[in-house]
């Protein structure tokens, strides 16, 4: 089966974050030089998308997940309505 791949244009400023870690000398970056900071930065945003590939659902569970189903849109029509788990029970008849 063919794979679809696409990417995401997430438009990150690089020089910018690398200026506000340095500034307030998070996890000590105001002591390192900034292309170094920059070289993490781009690792570290590499292992998260990483991350999210492996384990989609994890992440938008435990991540922005009202960000997230703001942008999903309205089931269509056609499609099977998907219920909550508690509507799905059968009581038992006494």
């Amino acid at each position: 089966m063919q794979q679809l791949t696409t990417k995401c244009n997430a438009n990150l400023d690089l020089n910018l974050i690398v200026e506000r870690l340095q500034a307030d000398g998070v996890l000590n970056c105001d002591r390192i030089p900034p292309s170094l900071v920059k070289q993490a930065l781009i690792h570290w945003f590499d292992s998260i998308v990483e991350s999210m590939n492996e384990e989609p659902e994890w992440w938008i569970r435990n991540h922005c997940t009202k960000q997230f189903k703001n942008h999903l849109p309205e089931p269509l029509d056609h499609e099977p309505d998907f219920q909550d788990e508690s509507e799905l029970k059968e009581f038992a008849t006494l």
